[in-house]
């Protein structure tokens, strides 16, 4: 090996040697101190992994110094008036960590076993059984729209696909979306609330029943825009809400549902094992 080479070896380690020092004396470096205690990079490291930029990192790096100091302080004042070994608290906190053991265990358990996979049918049996349960708290609309700049012959074209929206249609009315289109919805089986569809669309009311009940295709000109809407369906608040609408919300019953009788069969296996076993008894008769 020739002196050249030698020597780009040494620069190389001591970069990597620098490099690595520099890591350990940053991870080691107090952010700040209080009452004997230091809170160091380390520490606060894993809790920066979510910050978009160099200034959301300084900044929530401050609020995070600042809540460990005021922290201390009030754990400071609060070891100075009160006794830490008092039977009280110490049971308090056996009580704290036994259930946050037991919570951990049990959310693995169901983490591990609960099975998420949910029919339809299962579904739409849980809906019918519960439809009373099941009320809007806005109105909701299904419907298709297209927002454009004036163009006689363009807007003609586009109203007649959007007022008789079928599959054909649908197709004719995406291409010259895809033209001409400043904004468009085309999802006709979703379900939306009415108050959101508003943000986007110009529609002036202050009555959003009585509009929907009276109006199935709505063409707004607002500016150099024309918004053209066709209402497919609507359903108003405090009704009986649509399965459709509630999909999201009847899986989450059914998974909390199967994740209570999960819990339940399992701590009565485990008290069935413990008792074969003797590990338990009770005395009360």
């Amino acid at each position: 090996m020739n002196s050249g080479n030698i020597h780009i070896i040494f620069v190389l380690l001591f970069f990597i040697v620098s490099a690595v020092c520099c890591k350990h004396n940053k991870e080691q470096n107090p952010l700040a101190k209080a009452y004997g205690k230091q809170l160091v990079w380390a520490e606060t490291a894993p809790l920066l992994l979510n910050t978009k930029n160099q200034q959301d990192s300084i900044s929530r790096l401050k609020k995070i110094v600042e809540q460990w100091i005021n922290q201390q302080i009030k754990l400071n004042a609060a070891n100075r008036s009160i006794n830490s070994n008092d039977p009280e608290i110490e049971e308090k906190v056996n009580n704290y960590r036994n259930d946050l053991l037991i919570y951990f265990f049990e959310q693995n358990k169901v983490n591990e076993l609960l099975d998420t996979n949910i029919s339809v049918t299962e579904m739409k049996a849980l809906f019918e059984r519960n439809k009373e349960n099941f009320h809007l708290s806005n109105n909701v609309v299904k419907l298709v729209f297209v927002k454009i700049k004036s163009n006689e012959k363009i807007v003609s074209k586009m109203k007649t696909l959007l007022v008789d929206f079928n599959g054909e249609n649908k197709t004719k009315l995406l291409k010259m979306c895809n033209q001409y289109a400043e904004n468009a919805f085309l999802e006709d089986q979703i379900w939306l609330n009415f108050d959101d569809i508003i943000k986007e669309v110009p529609i002036k009311t202050y009555d959003a029943e009585h509009f929907l009940e009276n109006n199935k295709y709505v063409e707004i000109k607002e500016g150099p825009y024309i918004y053209l809407v066709n209402i497919l369906a609507y359903q108003i608040k405090n009704t009986t809400s649509s399965f459709e609408f509630e999909r999201e919300n009847i899986k989450k019953v059914i998974l909390q549902n199967r994740k209570k009788e999960l819990l339940k069969q399992m701590e009565i296996t485990l008290k069935k094992e413990a008792e074969m076993n003797k590990d338990v008894e009770s005395f009360m008769k």
